[in-house]
C-alpha cells in the first residue's frame, strides 16, 4: 500500500517513462516483500550505479528513461534501479529530479523566470516543475524565492 497511494497521485497526470519505470519498481519491490520472499538482494554493482549517475548528471535537461540508463552501463533496468537504490539511498528517477530542482534554484536565484528555469532544467511544464519543487521543499518555487529574499 506504502508504494501504491503515491502512484495513484501520478493518475491526473501523463507520466514520462522515467517516472513510469521507478513507480513500476517500488510497486514490484513492495509486492515481493509482501509475498514473503526475503531474497531482496543486498549486494550492488556500485561501478554501473555510478556510471549511471555520471550519465545522469551529464543529461539533466534530457530525457531519459531507466532503459537507456541501462542500455549504457550494460546493466538489466531493474537490477540496476535496485542497485542505484543502494548505492546512493533514493531511485535514478528521484536522483535525477533532485538535481534538476537543485538547478532550478541557482537558476531562479540569479533572477530567471520559473517557467524559464523549469524548461531549462528538463521539467516538461511549470506545473510539473511545481509539483516536484513543492513535494521536495514543501513549498512552491515563488514562495520558496520570498522566503530566500527576505
Amino acid at each position: 500500500l506504502s508504494a501504491l497511494l503515491p502512484a495513484l497521485g501520478y493518475l491526473q497526470y501523463a507520466l514520462t517513462d522515467f517516472e513510469y519505470e521507478d513507480i513500476l519498481y517500488e510497486l514490484s519491490t513492495e509486492l515481493q516483500r509482501l509475498s514473503g520472499n526475503k531474497d531482496l538482494s543486498s549486494i550492488s554493482n556500485y561501478a554501473a550505479s555510478c556510471k549511471a549517475r555520471e550519465l545522469i548528471l551529464d543529461s539533466l535537461g534530457e530525457d531519459l528513461s531507466l532503459s537507456c540508463l541501462a542500455e549504457a552501463v550494460g546493466h538489466d533496468r531493474w537490477q540496476l534501479s535496485r542497485d542505484f537504490r543502494l548505492s546512493f539511498g533514493t531511485s535514478p528517477y528521484r536522483y535525477r529530479t533532485l538535481r534538476r530542482l537543485e538547478q532550478a534554484r541557482k537558476m531562479l536565484l540569479s533572477g530567471m523566470p520559473v517557467i524559464m528555469a523549469a524548461f531549462e532544467c528538463g521539467f516538461s511544464d511549470q506545473s510539473h516543475f511545481g509539483r516536484q519543487f513543492k513535494k521536495t521543499y514543501g513549498v512552491s518555487p515563488k514562495g520558496w524565492l520570498k522566503t530566500i529574499r527576505l
